[in-house]
């Protein structure tokens, strides 16, 4: 059996987004049985909302395109990009993602990939 799926959730606590946070958790719960998400697994950013893979991959950042995510986008990202590493997560029959045009995610720099990617695992040493 292959090990689940995991994303973490940076969401801001000052500005009020856990109900965002609960609903996207919904939502990818819904549709990937077997995700675990974890919320807020570093201290927050202000105005942050970042959803971001075990393995650094950024599905969504708020401080870059300024826009929350819209569920069925992640979804199809996240099933994008698991289809990739040929090994897709089982879903429920609801899984069929609607890519619309939102918001494109922004490009981070390659300096800021590596200072996030950093940062999450000086912070899971920690655990």
């Amino acid at each position: 059996m292959s090990s689940p799926i995991i994303v973490d959730i940076e969401y801001c606590t000052s500005c009020g987004m856990y109900d965002q946070f609960g609903s996207i958790r919904s939502a990818l719960q819904s549709h990937f049985p077997n995700i675990k998400i974890r919320g807020n697994p570093i201290p927050p950013r202000m105005k942050a909302f970042e959803v971001i893979l075990s393995d650094g991959t950024v599905l969504w950042s708020k401080l870059a395109c300024g826009k929350f995510p819209d569920p069925e986008v992640l979804i199809g990202k996240l099933q994008s990009h698991t289809e990739k590493l040929n090994s897709p997560i089982p879903t429920s029959d609801k899984s069929k993602s609607n890519s619309t045009n939102n918001c494109k995610l922004l490009s981070f720099s390659l300096a800021a990939l590596a200072v996030a990617s950093l940062c999450f695992v000086l912070f899971r040493r920690k655990q």
